[in-house]
């Protein structure tokens, strides 16, 4: 921990000398004096103009740079920070230790690991918080949860302040309310940022946020803020933060009135959150009433038979010498708070706790993780089922809090069939393969043309479709979720199949101009767990994509085995009569099509009345994987049965199978033999 107060106190005659030893004007002496009182009242936004101003004025030493990158630190933008340090020809302990913050920050954790170990422990910085902090967020980010979080885009998000989302439980889960203290409108607090104003925003049918909108109020109020707390009655009642205290409105003809002060206790204090029970007797808040307004902490109270509030009781097992804030109770009766105790990663870290009925107490938090959790600050979330919201100032978003949407899950259930688009008919035995990240899993369709899969979650894959060998198709395609009241995961995959039954090679390939493939996906949003979510942990993600792919080809082993037409009733006098023979029909390499002199021997034994019992036995070479050839040697026995069913012989004399490489006719490695045992036998009585 680096306390820049009271080294910059104790540094600064010096900062004014060297500013003198610089040649700098009256002018930027006077921008120094003020950025310096800005940066001690706070006003980190007006510090950090006057300090940049120096540095454009060519102005940079390690103290500026101290006093800049500290005030990027604190709005959150590590990387301006980490940018005004590296200009430093040589930055000196206070200037590496920010420099491995920023680092820390930008969740770079080897380079924050490095830098921190080049600062020298005094009584000003404590570097073995931050060494703590590095490795618990290593420990953390290597066992990241399965869970999706994303961030709201653009059209919501802006380098400004956005944060505490509430969810208006509909049955869509569309709508919500959210704090902003940005969108450039408004005038400013004394920490230099506007003051926070409410906006409402809903979600199209493409999942993508609408543009925000300010919520519409019966009074306007300028110079005060007003920040989202809680919705009750289903969008019909808001608490809301009002400079200091908590307020409840009522929705009445499309805006919202009736303010009235919840008068949660008679102390001086500060009441920033709260959860209160539908029936509006319980109540849980932070406040910072038992600290003379040093840090909040958590209090549960309830009213009285007079509607009055009793005496706030604070919930010590969860309270810290840190700040306690946020506090959200889901419907399957978890808390949840941010607090930047408890062993936090970063800032403020949101955990969860029971309520325990016999001993009257709260079980021992417990930290969500990541990706919920991060070296940023983490706080305001809300869930209601596998959907929740987050506010967060962590590296990728579009500036300081920004709103994040959380899946409970990264995978869904999908299911459906491949199909030919050309004639709409269903295609069996189609092997998909699944390639995201750096990861890789596939799947096949039955001989029903059905699939059934596991997908993961706004992750653009490459989908791959493979026949007997065949590339068909490929394209990308990202999983979109939408929660509704029903689960609908049902997709069909259509591709170009009946061109390339004549042409064994790839039709088609994944082209530049081509978009990325919408799949969408509806679930039921409940806090009972489904077969349609799955979540799995980053450090499981391997060997959960092995294990798939182990189980799948082990089950499509088992189908390619027993896959045959009706077993024929066979005359055993007729066949003791006749002759066994066989017709053997060679191919190319990979190819499910004879070669021109098989196919013409071929075309004669289809010419003939063969009558009784016919096996058609498919083989290849010692070349490929077994399960590919096992495809294959099938496929070569199908497109010969294929054939003499259309040349008018009886389906059920028919018998065919593929036995890939199991029954070689020449085990040497040579062309010869791998020539001979590309073929397919026509056993046969004449």
């Amino acid at each position: 921990m680096l306390d820049l107060g009271s080294i910059m106190n104790k540094r600064l005659l010096a900062l004014i000398f060297s500013l003198a030893l610089l040649n700098v004007s009256a002018q930027d002496s006077k921008i120094f004096k003020r950025g310096e009182k800005y940066f001690s009242k706070g006003n980190y936004v007006k510090a950090q103009t006057d300090f940049m101003t120096l540095v454009d004025a060519g102005h940079l030493n390690n103290d500026i740079a101290s006093y800049l990158a500290k005030c990027h630190l604190e709005l959150h933008k590590p990387d301006m920070a980490k940018d005004i340090i590296s200009r430093l020809d040589s930055a000196n302990d206070f200037n590496t230790y920010l420099l491995a913050e920023a680092n820390y920050f930008l969740e770079d954790f080897a380079t924050a690991k490095r830098l921190v170990e080049l600062v020298k422990d005094t009584a000003d910085i404590d570097i073995g918080v931050l060494k703590r902090k590095i490795n618990s967020s290593l420990s953390n980010y290597d066992n990241s949860q399965g869970y999706v979080v994303q961030n709201f885009g653009p059209e919501i998000n802006t380098e400004d302040r956005q944060y505490n989302a509430l969810m208006v439980m509909n049955d869509d889960f569309n709508e919500l309310l959210f704090t902003t203290r940005g969108f450039g409108k408004g005038s400013s607090d004394s920490d230099g940022l506007l003051y926070e104003s409410i906006y409402s925003t809903t979600i199209d049918s493409s999942n993508n946020w609408l543009h925000a909108r300010p919520l519409e109020t019966s009074q306007k109020h300028e110079n005060r803020h007003d920040a989202t707390v809680q919705v009750l009655g289903k969008g019909t009642r808001l608490i809301s933060y009002q400079d200091g205290g908590l307020y409840l409105s009522t929705f009445k003809d499309g805006v919202w009135v009736k303010e009235k002060n919840l008068n949660l206790h008679n102390y001086n204090a500060t009441d920033t959150h709260c959860y209160m029970s539908e029936d509006e007797s319980t109540i849980i808040f932070a406040s910072d009433l038992q600290s003379n307004g040093h840090n909040l902490d958590l209090f549960m109270s309830t009213k009285d038979d007079s509607g009055q509030w009793n005496n706030p009781i604070p919930i010590d097992e969860l309270n810290t010498e840190y700040d306690e804030d946020a506090p959200f109770l889901a419907g399957d009766s978890t808390l949840y708070f941010s607090s930047r105790g408890h062993g936090s990663m970063g800032g403020y870290d949101v955990f969860k706790s029971h309520y325990q009925p016999k001993t009257k107490t709260w079980s021992k938090p417990e930290n969500l993780g990541h990706p919920i959790n991060t070296v940023s600050e983490d706080i305001y979330f809300t869930n209601e089922g596998k959907l929740g919201y987050l506010s967060s100032t962590r590296t990728g978003g579009f500036g300081s809090l920004d709103l994040y949407r959380v899946y409970l899950f990264n995978k869904v259930k999908l299911s459906g069939y491949v199909m030919d688009e050309q004639n709409n008919e269903p295609i069996s035995d189609v092997q998909i393969n699944l390639e995201y990240d750096s990861s890789y899993f596939r799947s096949y369709s039955d001989i029903n043309g059905r699939y059934e899969m596991y997908l993961p979650v706004n992750k653009s894959m490459k989908v791959q479709f493979v026949k007997d060998s065949l590339n068909l198709f490929e394209g990308e395609y990202i999983v979109k979720v939408f929660f509704t009241d029903e689960n609908n995961n049902e997709f069909n995959f259509r591709i170009n199949y009946s061109d390339t039954t004549d042409n064994p090679i790839a039709y088609a390939n994944l082209k530049a101009s081509q978009k990325v493939k919408h799949i969408k996906v509806n679930v039921k949003n409940s806090f009972t767990a489904s077969e349609y979510e799955l979540s799995v942990p980053s450090h499981m993600e391997k060997s959960w994509a092995d294990s798939v792919i182990m189980a799948n080809d082990y089950a499509h082993e088992e189908y390619l085995k027993n896959l045959k037409p009706k077993e024929p009733i066979v005359d055993e006098t007729i066949v003791v009569e006749k002759q066994r023979k066989t017709l053997i029909l060679y191919y190319p390499t990979n190819s499910f099509q004879p070669t021109a002199e098989s196919t013409k021997l071929l075309q004669e034994f289809g010419a003939k009345k063969i009558t009784g019992l016919i096996e058609i036995n498919g083989h290849t070479g010692v070349t490929g994987n077994a399960l590919t050839n096992k495809r294959l040697s099938t496929r070569r026995a199908q497109t010969v049965f294929k054939y003499l069913v259309d040349q008018g012989f009886d389906p059920d004399s028919l018998v065919y199978k593929g036995y890939g490489s199991d029954q070689l006719l020449d085990t040497r490695l040579t062309t010869e033999a791998h020539n001979r045992n590309r073929r397919t036998e026509i056993i046969y009585y004449e």
